[in-house]
């Protein structure tokens, strides 16, 4: 992931597959986020493909950033629901600049701050 310098939006790569199936979706999608303006669906803006010489294609979204907030952070996760092969270990608890997995964010305890505006939309979300 990368982030804009104001971390409201995010560019991501991502495989052909998932590009072309946005791409296949987007009427669908398009309509689910207009009917559901609260959704907390990432929002795509677009999508891209950049080819240079002799490098593959590569395929990237631009996105919103869901829980942006001006709030400095202190920890970043990659989280997917997951535990297999879902930890980067020690690395993580010693220098909190790398990126923690699943099973990181489990052992430290943390959480994730949203504020509680966002976490009544989250929780109403999930109820659905």
């Amino acid at each position: 992931f990368i982030f804009t310098p104001d971390k409201r939006f995010i560019l991501k790569t991502v495989p052909v597959a998932e590009a072309m199936l946005i791409v296949h979706i987007l009427r669908n999608y398009y309509h689910h986020l207009k009917e559901n303006c609260d959704t907390l669906i990432c929002k795509i803006y677009g999508v891209y493909s950049f080819h240079s010489g002799y490098s593959p294609v590569v395929y990237m979204f631009v996105m919103n950033n869901l829980f942006y907030q001006s709030r400095e952070i202190h920890r970043r996760y990659d989280l997917k629901g997951s535990w297999v092969r879902r930890e980067v270990g020690e690395r993580h608890k010693q220098n909190p600049t790398i990126l923690g997995m699943d099973q990181d964010f489990v052992q430290m305890y943390d959480k994730i701050n949203i504020g509680p505006k966002k976490k009544q939309e989250l929780l109403h979300s999930l109820c659905r």
